[in-house]
């Protein structure tokens, strides 16, 4: 076949109206599809496209890595009026690229069952510790601390535990990309969306969303926990602060996610780095930093190398919503940690300087 003109025009007046499809890798390729513009349907077990190309599709599926298709045929046209116009975004619209984004994201976040799985652990987690928590204040008679504060953050604002609902959530941070590099699907996303930008803001502004929607999620199974068991409500500012110091918490926590995600390119390697950073490494830059300022000629000086404590990370961001914190008993050696807004901005800092790094890496490497 011969033509005389632009590639774009030859396909675009040669595409049918629908394409079917089958794979067994439809769960990864149906977001690549629709963020091309495309409508994807489900009919006898196949994957019926419509507003693309076969050739288009064929694109998508190989630079996700190859899904195997068992078959695929074009469909009828479904109008028998031709159309000109470009399916999907034009090149030209910065803003439709973003929405285009955007709309990926919602149709991966959707489609994936880490999603699902992810959300259900950390609200069957949330509730049945809600209740637990909630029995026990109820019956105990010398309870001291308010109840709201220990149940929205399943004891985490007494200092001795960590925010578990910010580790399971993160979790959501790092498949972000995770699944994108495992499944070799970044390649179709890029081909969809080319603009990496967008794509890393759209997955930035998804991880958001999502964590900002389970954190308030918890804090509403707090207060029905309270109310379920006739346990005192807290003042406005008591819920204000909570609920705003857990929120960024976990926000800023599946942002690190996202962003070791991006920076190692390595699903499993970023579980381990979320995991070990502030549970383990800054347990052991405490330890040492305590030995050294304990062996001083005089530990109960104020500053020197304990200052350096103020400004781990995850720890400084603990003071969001802790309200008494086992830093407290480094008073001894001299140590006043961060409040929380200073705590906030030092992980905030932290964080953004991560996603700096990542983005930086994501814009200059290979797919």
């Amino acid at each position: 076949m011969l033509a005389n003109g632009p590639v774009h025009d030859f396909i675009s007046h040669s595409k049918l109206g629908s394409v079917e499809v089958r794979t067994p890798d439809g769960a990864l390729l149906q977001p690549a599809l629709a963020a091309l513009g495309a409508q994807v349907d489900h009919e006898d077990g196949a994957l019926v496209v419509r507003g693309v190309t076969a050739e288009q599709v064929g694109d998508a599926a190989h630079a996700g890595g190859g899904h195997g298709f068992t078959s695929w045929r074009p469909g009828r046209r479904r109008s028998k009026r031709p159309s000109s116009k470009r399916p999907g975004c034009p090149r030209s619209s910065g803003r439709c690229r973003m929405i285009d984004a955007l709309r990926y994201e919602y149709v991966r976040l959707r489609t994936i069952r880490s999603t699902y799985w992810l959300l259900g652990m950390a609200m069957t987690f949330q509730i049945v510790l809600s209740v637990l928590l909630a029995i026990v204040i109820a019956r105990s008679d010398s309870f001291s601390e308010v109840p709201f504060e220990i149940i929205a953050t399943i004891g985490a604002s007494t200092g001795v535990a960590p925010l578990f609902i910010a580790y399971i959530i993160g979790m959501i941070g790092v498949f972000t990309f995770g699944h994108e590099y495992r499944h070799g699907m970044i390649r179709a996303t890029l081909t969809a969306v080319p603009n990496r930008t967008h794509v890393f803001v759209a997955k930035m502004l998804s991880t958001v969303v999502v964590s900002t929607l389970a954190s308030l999620a918890c804090i509403l199974i707090a207060l029905l926990s309270l109310v379920a068991f006739g346990l005192d409500l807290p003042t406005i500012d008591e819920f204000v602060n909570m609920t705003i110091g857990t929120t960024l918490f976990t926000v800023l926590f599946a942002l690190s996610g996202l962003a070791f995600a991006a920076i190692t390119r390595n699903q499993t390697a970023a579980v381990a780095l979320l995991l070990l950073v502030p549970s383990l490494v800054e347990t052991i830059i405490r330890a040492i930093v305590i030995a050294i300022k304990g062996a001083s000629e005089n530990p109960g000086e104020d500053g020197g190398v304990i200052s350096i404590l103020k400004f781990l990370p995850y720890d400084a961001g603990g003071q969001l919503y802790t309200r008494a914190s086992l830093d407290d008993l480094l008073s001894f050696f001299g140590f006043t940690p961060f409040g929380p807004v200073g705590g906030g901005i030092v992980m905030a800092v932290f964080v953004g300087a991560l996603l700096l790094i990542g983005y930086i890496l994501f814009r200059r490497r290979d797919a």
